[in-house]
């Protein structure tokens, strides 16, 4: 959600991993910013390399809106504050769209994710780790199995300037993978509707997975299956279950 848009603004989230998002703390600061003459300055980055992309202000014809989206940990939706920041003078990075989809291929242990977050929660970031770990499990699995391909993809559709990431392709056999940390509800609606969203695409990308660290309930497991989402499960064994769509 976070990032440059079409309109020439910078599109920043605001604070709050849990519940509906106030005017309050970091929020309120932002919305206050000008009066209280304080300077918006924005880095890209949370741990590690962070670049300074210069100093920015709220547009005054909108200085925000509200749109929907998961608490922390694939949680319920809820509403958040999207602040729309215009760079102040010459000295902020601007980045333009694509024209048109742009897909490259990135390796497994790039640490990106989805969505650009100047703040990032320890609870985010250990969800994170967990599905990383689980990844990398998978893959040695499947190298044990003869599958000795795995990339990541990195899409860029036309509009936007913050990419997408897969978790997993692999290209021997067209399988396009999403990780969960969990086998809860909201977690694999939220892979199923990833998975489409990539295979739109990736044209190589013959099947899609959701790729889960224990057993998911029969219901979920009947709605994977009629949107044909093939799944993975973990057992204590380190071992992986498969689970087929029938077809």
């Amino acid at each position: 959600m976070d990032g440059w848009k079409d309109d020439g603004l910078f599109h920043y989230t605001g604070e709050g991993q849990k519940g509906d998002q106030l005017f309050i703390k970091g929020n309120k600061a932002i919305l206050n910013h000008a009066q209280d003459g304080r300077a918006l300055r924005v880095f890209d980055g949370v741990r590690g390399t962070v670049t300074y992309m210069g100093e920015f202000e709220l547009d005054a014809s909108q200085p925000y809106y509200y749109a929907e989206a998961p608490e922390t940990n694939n949680g319920p939706l809820r509403k958040v504050i999207v602040f729309r920041l215009r760079p102040v003078g010459t000295g902020a990075t601007v980045q333009t769209s694509p024209a048109s989809t742009h897909v490259v291929d990135v390796p497994i242990e790039a640490s990106n994710t989805e969505t650009f977050r100047i703040k990032a929660s320890d609870v985010q970031r250990e969800a994170e780790r967990r599905e990383s770990a689980l990844v990398q499990r998978f893959i040695a699995f499947m190298k044990s199995q003869g599958i000795t391909q795995a990339i990541r993809k990195k899409i860029t559709p036309p509009g936007e300037s913050s990419p997408l990431f897969c978790d997993i392709f692999f290209p021997e056999i067209g399988l396009l993978v999403e990780a969960k940390g969990t086998a809860d509800r909201n977690a694999i609606r939220m892979a199923v509707g990833q998975l489409l969203d990539y295979r739109r695409h990736i044209p190589e990308a013959k099947r899609i997975a959701i790729l889960i660290p224990n057993k998911i309930e029969s219901d979920l497991l009947d709605f994977s299956m009629q949107c044909k989402a093939e799944i993975f499960f973990e057992d204590s064994g380190l071992d992986f279950h498969h689970l087929k769509v029938q077809i």
